[in-house]
């Protein structure tokens, strides 16, 4: 009966000592699921057990990493991107991660954030999470750098909104520290939030891309399915319903400066702030 819990779960993740142990732990994740759903738990909650149970294959794929390469040549901290920074994981969610290194990194040190990136993320896919199709992972060289060049990044998305920063910030914009030097990030964190609010161009460009989706409501407040394509007569609930949100959410954080990256917690914030109405 406890194979079905999220924390036993969880626990039996972080006692793993080989990938395939791993593997075998995560495949009772739809389980668990099932579980949260017939006992009517949010879909807030259930999100919040699949991105915990997301954390531990991260942390314990980062440990075996570090058992294998031994100890960092200097500082680090591994960070969650997007659905799984947001607490927002779902079964088929992709991955989405990067690693902000300390700033006494030196060329002789990249090596080993390669080996230790491209083991966690081909043991991710084993498990189950499939790669980002855009490469936003740890195991691009782009997205394993140190922490002044992470600055740099932020400040050019900021300063200068063309599509491709613009599609940086839906990823990039939604960070949290899961493994290592969590100091690193609130350093990162706290420079952007002292940049950001200040660029109203910026957030104009945001908000000009979340409102490019059109809810798939129809004249008479009936669904509009997908008219042809591989997924005819269905509905597509991300992109006409929740990544619109999802946006929002994140505008009214960058504007003010809040610390929350999940969601609802997002919009509960820019309640309190006054930014939207409760």
């Amino acid at each position: 009966l406890e194979q079905a819990n999220p924390t036993f779960l969880v626990g039996d993740i972080t006692r793993q000592t080989t990938l395939e142990g791993i593997v075998a732990s995560v495949k009772r994740l739809g389980n668990v699921v099932e579980i949260g759903v017939s006992q009517d738990a949010t879909a807030d909650d259930i999100a919040r057990v699949v991105t915990a149970i997301g954390d531990a294959v991260v942390r314990r794929l980062i440990e075996l990493a570090v058992e294998e390469f031994g100890p960092a040549p200097v500082p680090w901290c591994w960070v969650a991107l997007g659905s799984q920074a947001r607490y927002e994981l779902g079964l088929q969610s992709d991955q989405d991660s990067a690693i902000i290194v300390s700033d006494a990194m030196q060329p002789e040190h990249a090596d080993w954030f390669a080996s230790v990136a491209n083991r966690v993320v081909d043991g991710l896919e084993a498990c189950g999470y499939p790669r980002c199709p855009g490469d936003m992972m740890a195991s691009n060289p782009k997205w394993r750098v140190p922490l002044a060049q992470w600055g740099q990044y932020f400040r050019h998305w900021i300063n200068e909104p063309e599509p491709d920063a613009l599609l940086n910030a839906q990823t990039f914009f939604d960070m949290r520290p899961v493994y290592g030097q969590s100091a690193l990030y609130d350093t990162l964190h706290a420079a952007v939030a002292q940049w950001a609010p200040r660029s109203a161009r910026f957030l104009a460009y945001l908000a000009k891309q979340a409102q490019r989706f059109t809810p798939p409501i129809g004249f008479f407040r009936d669904f509009v399915l997908e008219g042809e394509g591989e997924h005819k007569d269905t509905l597509d609930l991300k992109a006409g319903g929740i990544a619109p949100v999802v946006q929002m959410a994140r505008i009214f954080a960058l504007s003010n400066a809040s610390g929350e990256t999940n969601t609802v917690a997002r919009l509960k914030a820019a309640g309190r702030a006054g930014a939207i109405s409760e």
